[in-house]
This record gives structure tokens, sequence and C-alpha cells, in this order.
């Protein structure tokens, strides 16, 4: 007899053979995938946002989506790399802001008053040890090394893409820690500035004291200009800027009379040319006839 041909049918209940097979949600591959590169500036953000709408169409699916453990890591680490970034984006702000509201000022009338010879202008932004460490002759001396090679200081400018081209400036021929040699914490803060003159640029360091930075006003321990030829002249004889600052920078300190005689050698006219050694034609005889 015939097998029944009913009888292999699905009973009520049962799946249905023509319901599609589940598959992974790709919003929750997605969101997860935006969820691991914590560098890229809102991508914790995205993944927060795709785990979620994927986490609730994984719900309204009836079976038919999967991927919910990974939407809902996903929608975790989002949290957390959204929280990071904020927190170093506010990081940035305030010292940015600290940066141009508080160092730069010191930055520019200390260079001013170098540039006018005003010595008291110098020595109030300074710490009472730099003071003691320092002549006048001193302080007008490291003004007369850079203004040699630089020209005279006109102001300190604080434009971000200046700020960001003299950090690079002065970081990218070194890779020494600014406690080079030092096996405690530095209490000194060397920053850079674009410091403007008469005929151009040039970067200026300006070595703070540390603890000034937390409690104010700020305190200034030496300072440094950077000249051309991975060289620079230091205020202070053997300070701080000489010991610590001029390695994290990747320059090599000279004293001020070299400076003056480098830039003087530099500025110097080019000598004539020499005329060729050749001798003088001799002088055509004189033919006129003496007179009978």
């Amino acid at each position: 007899m015939d097998q029944n041909p009913y009888q292999s049918a699905p009973e009520f209940g049962d799946a249905d053979p023509y319901q599609p097979p589940e598959r992974t949600s790709v919003l929750a591959v997605v969101s997860l995938i935006c969820a691991i590169p914590c560098c890229v500036p809102g991508a914790g953000l995205l993944a927060t946002i795709l785990g979620g709408v994927s986490l609730r169409l994984i719900g309204a699916s009836q079976g038919r989506i999967s991927g919910k453990p990974a939407a809902i890591v996903a929608i975790f680490l989002g949290i957390f790399v959204t929280v990071v970034q904020v927190a170093i984006g506010y990081g940035i702000a305030q010292g940015y802001t600290f940066y141009r509201k508080q160092m730069e000022p010191v930055a520019h009338t200390t260079f001013i008053a170098l540039s006018q010879r005003d010595t008291a202008g110098v020595r109030a932004a300074l710490t009472p040890d730099a003071n003691a460490d320092l002549t006048d002759e001193r302080i007008a001396s490291f003004a007369e090394a850079y203004e040699a090679a630089a020209g005279k200081a006109t102001g300190a400018t604080g434009d971000l893409r200046q700020i960001i081209e003299s950090f690079g400036q002065v970081f990218a021929g070194s890779r020494r820690n600014i406690n080079a040699g030092h096996s405690g914490p530095s209490d000194i803060a060397p920053i850079p500035f674009r410091i403007d003159t008469d005929r151009g640029s040039f970067i200026g360091v300006v070595v703070f004291d540390g603890p000034s930075l937390g409690t104010g006003p700020l305190k200034v321990v030496d300072l440094m200009a950077l000249l051309p030829g991975a060289r620079a002249v230091t205020l202070r004889d053997d300070g701080p800027a000489e010991r610590e600052a001029a390695a994290a920078y990747g320059a090599t300190v000279i004293s001020h009379q070299e400076a003056i005689r480098d830039a003087a050698g530099e500025h110097a006219p080019a000598p004539p040319d020499a005329a060729p050694d050749t001798p003088s034609p001799a002088a055509a005889p004189d033919e006129t006839p003496a007179p009978a």
C-alpha cells in the first residue's frame, strides 16, 4: 500500500518550513566595530547609538535576527569611550585656556621687557633664586644674543595653529624626557612660544616654576631662545634651561658671545670677487716724435 501522502506533513504548531534562517544583525556588528577605535572623535557616541538601534531591531525581529551580545557590548564600550573622549577634550580645552590666559601674557611681557632693556620688568617675572643668580649684564647679554640672530621681540603669539607648530618644532628633533638624567619629578615646566620679532619670529622657551603653576602667580626660573642650526642661548649660565630643557628640546647651548659672532658672520656682506691675478698690460710707448 502506498504511503499516506499526508503522513509527513507538519503538524499544527510546527515551525514554518518557509521561515528565513536566523541572521546576525549588521548594525550590531557595525556598532561593535565603531566602539573599538577610541582615538577617533565621536566613535563612541556613534557606537552607542547604533548599538541601541540594533538592540531594538533584534528584539522586534522575534528571533529572526541575532547579535544581541555584540549590541550590548557595543553600547557599554561606546559609553566608556565617549566618557574618556569628553574628559580628554575637556582637559585639552582647559590646558589651552591656561596657556593663552596665564602663560602667554608672562612670555609676552618678559620678552618685551628684554627688548626694551627693562631689567626691572624682567626681574619681576623671575623667582627669587633666578634673580639672585643673574646680573643686569647677563640679562642684557641674553637679549643681545637672540636679537643678533632673530631681531627684537614684539610679542608672543597665541594662535592655535602657531601653538601647535611651535610645539611640533621644538619636539620634532628629540624624544628625550624633560627630566633626562634626573630620577625624581621635575619642578620646572619648559613651555614653547612663538616670539614675533621685527625680522620674523623664533621659538622662545619659558621655563616656568612648577609649583607656581598650581598656586600662582606664575614665576619664571629661566629662559631659552632656539636659534637656527639646533642651537640655543639661555638666560642663566648653567641654569635649569641648560641642564634640562635644552636636552628635551634637542638643542645645543652656546654662549651669548658665540651667538652674536655667528649672527654677525651670517649677516656680514660677502667679500667682493677678487680680481684675476694677471699682470696689467704695459703702457704703449709714446710714439710722438720729440720736438726738434
